[in-house]
């Protein structure tokens, strides 16, 4: 836990993907799935064979610009880090958050109802490689492989092989992003263990990953309400994952 830790075009939606790391993790990623511009807009749009050296990781400005408009960001939030936060100097905000539990629920009650608590849990950097994909008149559907390492108090480890961040978009344009990926690492009983992280969602910062863990340690994970948060770097995008209180 040592770091801590929005259809404007829908074609240029695809950076979204990584943010699935599918979001952290998405294995406890994926994104990840996690937020790539890589995809194309309504149906038909573009075509994939022909532009397909195009998808990587240059057009994450366009990416950007559109996941803002299909992001969750009027839903406030307030964060908190037990082993990163302070409550003396944390706003509550994502880079400045709060130490204790019972803070965040007091600046939470500050706000208006419906404020997202959330428990800062671990982070993937993601390093996306060449993607494929192919379009026509019923979609398009974009995947772009990845590797990277998870980092953070509970847990820290490696991606096996690679994993992938699948991007579709159906006629109506509407995007669907899914992150898959396997880490391996120790938990912070210092017990090696894996986790498997699967991340779905439709915008940079409302992805909702599923985890399985052999990890006696962090099997609560398992079941535990979870959210990842995407944020696109120079070379991939980061994904923080949170345990929604």
């Amino acid at each position: 836990m040592e770091s801590q830790e929005k259809p404007a075009k829908a074609k240029k939606s695809g950076l979204m993907a990584a943010v699935t790391v599918s979001a952290v993790i998405i294995a406890l990623v994926s994104g990840l799935a996690v937020g790539y511009s890589l995809g194309g807009s309504g149906a038909g749009s573009r075509d994939v064979n022909n532009d397909k050296e195009n998808i990587t990781l240059d057009s994450l400005e366009d990416g950007m610009e559109a996941s803002d408009s299909v992001s969750g960001a009027a839903l406030e939030r307030v964060f908190y880090s037990p082993h990163t936060g302070s409550d003396e100097k944390g706003d509550g905000s994502q880079a400045s958050p709060l130490m204790t539990r019972e803070a965040a629920l007091d600046r939470a009650k500050e706000l208006k109802d419906g404020v997202e608590v959330l428990e800062y849990l671990m982070s993937v950097d993601v390093y996306t490689q060449q993607g494929y994909g192919v379009s026509s008149s019923a979609g398009t559907v974009n995947m772009i492989p990845f590797t990277g390492s998870s980092q953070g108090y509970y847990f820290t480890g490696e991606i096996q092989g690679t994993g992938c961040d699948t991007q579709k978009w159906g006629i109506s344009g509407s995007p669907a992003f899914s992150a898959r990926y396997l880490l391996k690492g120790k938990d912070y009983t210092g017990r090696e263990c894996s986790i498997f992280i699967e991340n779905n969602g439709d915008a940079l910062d409302m992805c909702t990953p599923t985890i399985i863990t052999d990890s006696e340690a962090l099997s609560h994970w398992q079941t535990e309400s979870l959210r990842t948060i995407v944020t696109p770097t120079g070379s991939g995008v980061r994904v923080d994952c949170y345990r929604i209180d």
